[in-house]
């Protein structure tokens, strides 16, 4: 998952496996306003060659 602000991209979070089904939590930083945080999710192959198409993620504050 990429988490961005406004400005610039600021963190890649490894999520799940594929195949595992579930929800993730992630504690952002006090600082960090979640109005305008966005965060998107993808998926690479094993090899890192093939990456799918991004989505974009609802962040609840």
């Amino acid at each position: 998952m990429l988490l961005e602000t406004a400005l610039q991209r600021v963190r890649l979070l490894a999520l799940n496996s594929r195949g595992v089904a579930g929800e993730t939590e992630y504690a952002l930083p006090e600082k960090w306003d979640t109005l305008k945080v966005k965060a998107y999710s993808f998926a690479t192959s094993p090899n890192g060659r093939m990456v799918s198409d991004s989505v974009h993620l609802t962040v609840l504050p």
